[in-house]
């Protein structure tokens, strides 16, 4: 019985793959069949295919054409209607070309806390949620007031607050609650962060609080203030003010912020970095005992014009006075972690502004600061303040106002420029400037050395008695004649 079994599965197996055989072989002379089909086709009708293409492409040309001309002339330019957005404060946070971050995108780029949508959940920014969230508990708890209150407070402007984003992605379009979750946590975030060591205390932190203690702000400010200040990590103002508003109803948002930001209250901004733009133009205000970090050239104007340098309040003080040839300057913080703000405000002005403000003071500040002699004297008057050596301070300015081209004509350093260029192109003032350039050589060459005075001196000396000793030569031969 099992050899008749295996002997029937045997055959059976045989006939199955004579049948696969058979199948296979089938298949091939059909495929074979249909390629000299196919061959015969492009022999036989070889114009017609080159007639069938040549028509498609007149009737694509044609479409072309009939869409060009049924193009509305009277449409509005979309990069237009973007501009008068944007001029009208409504737009003012957008993403920065690639060409203007080429060569140094660390400079507009967090590094370690992302803050809004453009770089949020990117891989090297993760480790910041942690105390984001911790931010978020202790600002709701502090408040008392609910969760869903903020949520409701921010759903109430969602649609003001998206259209605070010039490219903001589909995933926070189409989301609002994900939206507002993300403005609400890095909003929280941003106030607590400010609120350490200012008027505005909170003191429920640990004292060993790696972010939001005392000591904590130190040690991460450096680095965190430079993500906060560069164009695409900003959040809109009305996040900050609705968040503060809900929270401490009893105290003015823009009052607060300022407290927090060590500047005047000049009432709604755009955002952070926008705030801390004007706090540069406008003198800061500074807590008692909490000193500052601390053309023609500074040092030529000062030795061979007699321009001196005056610090004065702020931007809108900027001038030069004529009769007294003072240049009244507001001071200028110089820090390592100065450069990426200045860069990004920058680019945030070119966006945003007309007036060019920033870019004219840094014009300025450019035309006046060429070497280390520069920096020393505008130092000692007192318009250069920071912990920086020269050289460095050199340096950063260098990064800062580096391609700087553009200015306006009509602000106030660049008109100061203007009337302290026509003082030093006045003649009297050109001869008085040969003087001075012939004494400070005489000083340079001949009195910058001890021993080189003293041997003027002796020269001197030999030459006045080789004169007296000729003088009375002369009256003794005149005498005895």
């Amino acid at each position: 019985m099992g050899f008749s079994v295996r002997r029937f599965s045997s055959r059976k197996n045989k006939e199955s793959l004579l049948n696969k055989k058979l199948h296979d072989l089938e298949k091939l002379l059909s495929t074979l069949r249909e390629k000299e089909k196919t061959q015969l086709q492009l022999k036989e009708e070889p114009k017609k295919v080159v007639s069938k293409k040549r028509k498609e492409e007149e009737e694509t040309e044609e479409a072309s054409w009939s869409s060009i001309l049924d193009i509305n002339l009277e449409e509005e330019d979309p990069y237009k209607e973007l501009e008068v957005i944007i001029q009208n404060k409504q737009q003012p946070i957008f993403k920065l070309p690639s060409s203007l971050k080429m060569g140094n995108v660390k400079a507009y780029e967090p590094q370690v806390v992302s803050i809004g949508p453009y770089h949020n959940g990117k891989p090297h920014l993760i480790k910041m949620e942690i105390h984001k969230k911790r931010a978020l508990v202790h600002f709701i708890k502090r408040s008392g007031v609910p969760l869903e209150t903020y949520i409701n407070e921010l759903m109430k402007v969602v649609d003001e607050l998206k259209s605070s984003y010039a490219q903001l992605d589909k995933e926070w379009i189409d989301d609002d609650k994900k939206f507002i979750e993300l403005m609400i946590v890095d909003g929280c975030f941003l106030l607590e962060f400010l609120a350490v060591g200012t008027k505005v205390s909170i003191d429920d932190y640990a004292r060993s609080d790696p972010m939001f203690s005392f000591h904590g702000k130190t040690v991460n400010y450096d680095s965190a203030i430079k993500d906060l200040l560069t164009v695409e990590n900003q959040l809109p103002y009305l996040v900050l003010t609705t968040l503060l508003s809900v929270a401490r109803p009893q105290e003015d948002a823009h009052e607060t912020i300022s407290h927090m930001m060590l500047c005047h209250n000049e009432g709604p901004r755009r955002h952070i970095l926008d705030r801390y733009a004007e706090r540069v133009l406008e003198a800061p205000d500074l807590e008692i005992g909490m000193k500052l970090p601390t053309g023609f050239s500074a040092s030529e104007l000062y030795y061979q014009f007699g321009i001196r340098f005056k610090k004065v309040s702020g931007y809108r003080s900027i001038r030069f006075d004529y009769k007294q040839a003072v240049l009244l300057l507001p001071p200028i913080m110089i820090h390592d972690d100065h450069q990426n703000p200045f860069l990004n405000m920058r680019a945030f002005e070119v966006w945003v502004s007309k007036d060019l403000k920033f870019h004219s003071f840094i014009y300025l500040i450019k035309t006046l600061v060429k070497s280390v002699k520069d920096v020393k004297l505008l130092r000692y008057q007192g318009i250069i303040v920071g912990p920086l050596d020269e050289t460095a301070v050199l340096k950063s300015i260098q990064v800062f106002t580096k391609d700087i081209g553009m200015f306006n004509v009509d602000s106030e350093p660049i008109v100061a420029l203007q009337d302290m260029n026509e003082y030093c192109n006045q003649g009297t003032v050109m001869v008085w400037r040969m003087c001075r350039i012939w004494i400070t050589n005489l000083y340079e060459n001949y009195f910058s050395n001890p021993w080189t005075i003293i041997s003027l001196v002796a020269a001197a000396i030999l030459m006045a008695l080789t004169v007296v000793q000729t003088y009375y030569t002369v009256i003794s031969y005149k005498s005895s004649n």
